[in-house]
């Protein structure tokens, strides 16, 4: 019986303990601005997440998944990666689980307003 109530005091101690790091965890990984899904075809589509960590770091994840006999299937993800590292130059890093890439735009744009203006349009277009 004692046994019993120890353990039960234990998870409910972790339970509890797991509630207030969740948000502390959730403040250091950035804030959600941006979400949202994009069908390609009818059978594939895109979920995607963007976090801003302040101005000038914005990180997208995406996730591709393909229906497969009425169920989403994941397919794969990777994240990317807006980055000002100079008053012109906009560093952008693709990063999935086989390589990485990495090119640079010159712009005057803030990584917030470079994802608004243009990554997010050109990428929802194609």
């Amino acid at each position: 019986m004692k046994i019993k109530f120890i353990t039960i005091l234990t998870i409910l101690f972790v339970l509890g303990f797991l509630q207030v790091i969740g948000p502390v965890a959730a403040a250091q990984n950035g804030n959600l601005i941006d979400h949202g899904t994009k069908y390609t075809t009818t059978d594939a589509k895109c979920v995607w997440k963007t976090y801003g960590y302040h101005k000038n770091t914005i990180k997208i994840f995406k996730t591709y998944y393909y229906k497969e006999n009425g169920k989403w299937v994941r397919d794969f993800g990777y994240g990317v990666t807006l980055e000002k590292t100079s008053s012109t130059d906009m560093k952008i890093s693709q990063e999935d689980a086989w390589e990485t890439s990495i090119r640079y735009e010159t712009t005057q744009f803030s990584a917030n307003n470079y994802y608004w203006k243009v990554y997010r349009p050109e990428w929802l277009e194609n």
